[in-house]
């Protein structure tokens, strides 16, 4: 399991950030705080032991068992597969691979918890990536059958997230609070045919509830759960 994660040079990370890593860890923060770009970071790094890899003797395929390098490598844009982008710089920050005249690099560590570590420098040169790796540690242990996997929600590398005025996100929110009152409608009305997952009383507090002087009211015993109500198709809530 990686531990700890550092980032350098890629994207909104133009400085050194370090990222601790737990068993769970929840990644929170406003729009353009660098969530997705802390993901984006993981699957490059990720793609970079990938395709930097080659197995001593019984490698991947063969048993398992042999050691595993990490070697030099250089990529054209056309190969390079971990997701696209729309230019090779954009993965720079500010989409500038030079300051000056000095050449800027992307740099990813792993630090493990056997004590390994594995670290990519990444370059743009002459329109190629140069991939090059430095480890340390039992990296075969550390990388083996280890790897990182985002799903579902994952689509690809951008230049940057989308930036949501105030107004803008308190809509977004309105709209997601109307659709949950429709799940839990679907789920109360159509119990046959649709079931809501959850026993939760704070998301089933939040749907439409009949008004007052109608017949039937829920018992308390059973407010946490997914019940059938009368549909009312004429109150649009």
């Amino acid at each position: 399991m990686i531990r700890r994660f550092t980032i350098k040079g890629f994207k909104r990370f133009e400085r050194e950030t370090v990222i601790e890593l737990d068993p769970v860890t929840v990644l929170v923060g406003v729009n353009n705080s660098g969530k997705s770009t802390i993901l984006d970071a993981l699957t490059l790094f990720q793609y970079c032991v990938e395709t930097t890899r080659r197995a001593n003797g019984n490698g991947p395929g063969n048993g398992g068992n042999g050691r595993i390098d990490l070697v030099r490598r250089a990529v054209n844009p056309g190969e390079f597969g971990v997701l696209p982008v729309a230019e090779p710089p954009d993965l720079w920050p500010n989409g500038r691979t030079f300051v000056g005249e000095q050449q800027r690099a992307i740099e990813l560590r792993a630090e493990y918890d056997n004590g390994a570590q594995v670290a990519f420098t990444l370059r743009l040169n002459y329109n190629r990536f140069r991939l090059n790796p430095r480890v340390s540690g039992d990296v075969t242990e550390a990388v083996r059958d280890r790897d990182i996997r985002l799903i579902p929600m994952f689509s690809g590398f951008l230049p940057r997230e989308e930036y949501l005025t105030f107004p803008a996100r308190r809509e977004r929110l309105r709209l997601q609070e109307q659709l949950m009152a429709i799940m839990v409608r679907l789920a109360r009305d159509e119990q046959g045919q649709f079931i809501l997952a959850t026993h939760s009383p704070q998301l089933l507090s939040a749907a439409p509830r009949e008004r007052s002087g109608s017949a039937g009211t829920e018992p308390s015993s059973r407010r946490d759960q997914a019940l059938p109500c009368r549909r009312r198709p004429d109150i649009l809530w």
